[in-house]
C-alpha cells in the first residue's frame, strides 16, 4: 500500500509501512547501550524501536540502577499505562528518566516489561 500518512510532529512523509514500523517498533540486531555517568546501565542486541525510543528487554537491565517511582504513571492512546523509574548512579539520581509498560494494551505486549530512558535526562543511549 503506497497510502502516505504523515504525523503532526514531523516535517516528512513517510509510507504507511514506515509509520507503522515507527510506532509498533521493529528489533534493532546491534548492540545498543544505555549510559549514565559513565556506567553501562543497560546493553542488549535485541532493543525494539518504538516511537524513537530503544526499549531493553528486562534482562538487560543491569542491576541496582533504577528506583521505582510510586504512584506515578502516564497513559499511551495505544501502549497502555507506563510506570517509572528513577536512574540512580553513584550519588546522582535522574527523576522519571526511565518508563516500561507492565500492562500494555493488545497493540504493544511486543515491549511488556521492556525498560526505555529518556533523552536528556542523564541517560545516553546509543
Amino acid at each position: 500500500n503506497n497510502e502516505n500518512l504523515s504525523h503532526k510532529n514531523y516535517s516528512h512523509t513517510v509510507n504507511k509501512k514506515q509509520m507503522l514500523n515507527f510506532f509498533r517498533g521493529n528489533k534493532q540486531n546491534k548492540m545498543v547501550q544505555a549510559v549514565c555517568n559513565g556506567q553501562v546501565i543497560a546493553e542488549s542486541e535485541n532493543t525494539i524501536m518504538v516511537e524513537g525510543n530503544h526499549y531493553f528487554p528486562p534482562d538487560s537491565i543491569k542491576p541496582g540502577f533504577l528506583e521505582d517511582v510510586a504512584g506515578y504513571t502516564t497513559a499511551c492512546p495505544w501502549k497502555g499505562e507506563a510506570s517509572y523509574y528513577n536512574v540512580k548512579v553513584d550519588d546522582k539520581s535522574y527523576a522519571k528518566s526511565a518508563w516500561t509498560y507492565q500492562n500494555p494494551l493488545s497493540q504493544a505486549t511486543h515491549i511488556k516489561g521492556y525498560v526505555a530512558f529518556w533523552k536528556g535526562r542523564g541517560v545516553v543511549v546509543a
